[in-house]
């Protein structure tokens, strides 16, 4: 319930984030934008796309997939930065 007593529903939810983005100054603030966040820390922090399917709701894993690739990608910038042999142009 809302402080007035209405109903928690979506776009009461996208109101509240909405508002804590502006008085935190974070640009471009909605749910989903903290969902994607949660789905791909999670994944770098080693959690299993079929535990993140069921957190999140999906009914398909190739729509977990997209988050999977993207973590994947981090991943392997993140093993350019720390590549001895990158660094020496080996």
């Amino acid at each position: 319930m809302t402080k007035k007593g209405g109903a928690f529903d979506r776009d009461y939810l996208y109101r509240l984030v909405q508002r804590a983005g502006k008085r935190y100054d974070v640009p471009k603030v909605g749910p989903h934008r903290f969902r994607h966040t949660f789905a791909i820390n999670f994944l770098r922090n080693g959690g299993s796309p079929l535990e993140l399917q069921r957190m999140l709701g999906h009914e398909k894993l190739e729509t977990v997939l997209i988050y999977v690739r993207l973590a994947d990608v981090d991943i392997e910038s993140a093993q350019k930065r720390a590549s001895v042999g990158d660094a020496w142009n080996i």
